[in-house]
């Protein structure tokens, strides 16, 4: 059976709900995935819970600056390792290792090669030209030589 929602009654179930589907299931007495849906009908439900989302996440931040007030270090040190990151409060060192990490890989190709072509001209092997014969092949002299 599918359960059909008034657009206004989704709506007055996500007030409060902090953003948190469950909850505007357990308000609507159907499933989550139903209540996702219902959430997502309209475009004025998808708006109602952004804004109630956003208002979860504003109120969670004016509980972190109380803290933050009160001097609770772990709390400001985790302020500025997030909001701070641009003004370079960092907890590690975040570097770009891309291109050190591309000279391995190409080094590690050349040394593979050398070691190749050195094989290669050990067998008297052609490494680029389709010079070898197949097993048991002699070579024999050109036409008109002898």
């Amino acid at each position: 059976m599918v359960r059909k929602f008034e657009k206004e009654q989704v709506e007055q179930t996500i007030r409060g709900s902090f953003g948190i589907v469950s909850t505007i299931a357990k308000r609507l007495g159907c499933e989550w995935h139903t209540a996702q849906k219902a959430v997502n009908r309209w475009a004025e439900t998808r708006q109602a819970y952004a804004d109630e989302d956003s208002r979860s996440l504003d109120l969670s931040e004016s509980k972190m600056l109380e803290l933050i007030n009160e001097k609770d270090g772990p709390m400001i040190r985790y302020h500025l390792s997030t909001k701070g990151k641009g003004r370079g409060y960092v907890q590690k060192q975040e570097m770009n290792l891309t291109v050190k990490r591309e000279k391995e890989i190409v080094e590690e190709i050349e040394r593979e090669l050398a070691e190749l072509a050195a094989e290669c001209a050990a067998a008297d092997v052609g490494v680029f030209e389709n010079e070898t014969q197949p097993e048991g092949a002699v070579d024999t002299p050109d036409e008109g030589t002898g």
